[in-house]
C-alpha cells in the first residue's frame, strides 16, 4: 500500500490464557472509534466461570467489509492454536455474518437482542407488536409453539406485508430461543457487553493519542476487569453462603463447587423445585421418566428422563445455560441423590474452572502447547496482580 498501517489485532498472554478455558462463546462488535486514526476498535469478550466479562483480544481497523473482517477472525484464530468458538454473538452487520460464515462455518451464530429491539422499534411502530416480538425472541418455546405464537402474533396487529418483519422472520434460527434453546450460549445474548468494554475504555483512552498510547491505555482498561475477576474468586473461595433450601446436602454440594455468581442461580433453581408436584413416573428399559407439574398451575407439564447417571430435560436450561434446572433437582429430590451428578457439572462454571483446563492431560502436541501458553498467560496475569 502507502506504508500506513491498515489493521492492527493483538491479544496478550492472559487473553490467550481465558480464550482457551472460556471461549467456547465469544462476542464480537465494532463500535467505537475515539482514537486518532478514527479507526473502528474491535472487542472480543466472552463470560468467565464468575459471570463476568474477559477479552479475549482487540483489533483497530480501516473498515467494515467481509474481506476485513474475514482477515481479523483469521488471524484470531492464529492467534488462539485455531481452537474454534462454539457460539458467536453479533449485531446484524452483514459483512460481519458473512466472514463468520467462511472463518468459523461450523460456529452457531447468534444476533444480538439489544440490536434487534432496537431495530424493531425503529421499524415497527407499534407497541403490541414491540412487546411480543420480545416473547418470541426470549420465551422457551418449542419450534411449533414459535411458529404458532409469530402467525398470530403478525395477524392480530395487521404486520403481514411488513417488509422488515418478513426479513426478521427469515432469520429466526440466528434469534429466537426457540430455535437456539439446544445450543450452549451461558449467560451472552448481546453484544452489550462489548459496549461496556467501550464506555470503560473512554476513561482511559485519549482521542489524539498515537497507537503506542492508545494501546497502554488499553492494556489498563483490561486490567480492571482482571482485578474483578481477582477480587470474585477471592469471594468465592473463601466465602461460605447461608444454606437456605431443604434440598440442604443439593445446596452444598453446590456451593462447594461453583463460583459465588452461579452457585446462586443453582441455588434458585432448586428453590423452585420446592414447587413442582410428580404428575406421573413410568419406568421402562432401565430408564425413569417422571412428569412434573407445578403448584397451582394445573397446565404445567414437563418431563425429565432419568438412566441412574444422567439427566435429561426437555426444558434445556442445562443445554444453554450449563446449570441443572429445577426439574432435575425435582428427580433428583425424589431419587434421594445427594450430590450433583457429575455429568451435570460444567466445569467451566466451577472455582477451579482454570485450575481444571490447565491440569488436564494432553494427548497430542498441539494440546501440550496450548496449555504451556494458558500457563505463561495465568503466570503473567499473577505477576501483574502481585506487583500492583
Amino acid at each position: 500500500m502507502d506504508g500506513r498501517m491498515k489493521s492492527l489485532f493483538w491479544a496478550d498472554g492472559s487473553s490467550r490464557s481465558d480464550y482457551f478455558c472460556f471461549g467456547d462463546v465469544i462476542a464480537f462488535d465494532t463500535t467505537y472509534k475515539k482514537n486518532k486514526y478514527n479507526y473502528p476498535l474491535v472487542i472480543f469478550s466472552g463470560c468467565n466461570h464468575h459471570s463476568q466479562t474477559v477479552i479475549f483480544g482487540a483489533a483497530l481497523v480501516s473498515d467494515k467489509t467481509t474481506e476485513t473482517y474475514k482477515w481479523l477472525l483469521e488471524c484470531f484464530l492464529e492467534c488462539m492454536e485455531n481452537r474454534y468458538p462454539a457460539a458467536v454473538v453479533t449485531d446484524g452487520d452483514g459483512a460481519m455474518r458473512e466472514s463468520i460464515k467462511q472463518v468459523f462455518p461450523d460456529a452457531t451464530h447468534r444476533l444480538c437482542a439489544w440490536h434487534l429491539n432496537k431495530n424493531a422499534s425503529e421499524n415497527v411502530k407499534n407497541s403490541e407488536f414491540l412487546k411480543d416480538f420480545q416473547k418470541a425472541m426470549y420465551s422457551n418455546f418449542t419450534k411449533d409453539q414459535f411458529e404458532e405464537f409469530w402467525s398470530k402474533t403478525i395477524k392480530e396487529n395487521g404486520l403481514e406485508g411488513n417488509p422488515w418483519v418478513a426479513k426478521t422472520y427469515e432469520n429466526r434460527s440466528l434469534w429466537a430461543t426457540a430455535y437456539l434453546r439446544e445450543k450452549f450460549f451461558g449467560r451472552i445474548r448481546t453484544t452489550s457487553q462489548c459496549e461496556a468494554v467501550n464506555a470503560v475504555i473512554k476513561s482511559y483512552v485519549k482521542k489524539k493519542g498515537c497507537i503506542f498510547e492508545f494501546m497502554h491505555n488499553f492494556d489498563q482498561a483490561m486490567r480492571s476487569y482482571r482485578n474483578n475477576e481477582l477480587i470474585a474468586d477471592y469471594k468465592s473461595k473463601f466465602s461460605e453462603p447461608v444454606m437456605t433450601t431443604q434440598l440442604r446436602a443439593l445446596e452444598s454440594h453446590a456451593a462447594n463447587v461453583y463460583t459465588m455468581e452461579i452457585f446462586k442461580e443453582v441455588r434458585d433453581e432448586i428453590v423452585k423445585a420446592g414447587s413442582l408436584i410428580v404428575k406421573e413416573k413410568l419406568i421402562r428399559n432401565g430408564f425413569k421418566t417422571y412428569r412434573f407439574t407445578k403448584y397451582c398451575c394445573d397446565n404445567y407439564d414437563v418431563e425429565v428422563v432419568y438412566d441412574g447417571e444422567t439427566l435429561q430435560c426437555e426444558c434445556r436450561l442445562w443445554d444453554s445455560y450449563g446449570i441443572p434446572c429445577s426439574h432435575m433437582f425435582g428427580v433428583m429430590k425424589e431419587e434421594h441423590v445427594s450430590l450433583i451428578p457429575t455429568g451435570l457439572i460444567l466445569s467451566r462454571w466451577t472455582k477451579d474452572a482454570k485450575i481444571q483446563y490447565l491440569n488436564m492431560n494432553c494427548n497430542g502436541s498441539d494440546d501440550s502447547k496450548m496449555i504451556e501458553l494458558a500457563r505463561f498467560g495465568a503466570h503473567c496475569s499473577a505477576f501483574t496482580a502481585f506487583l500492583q
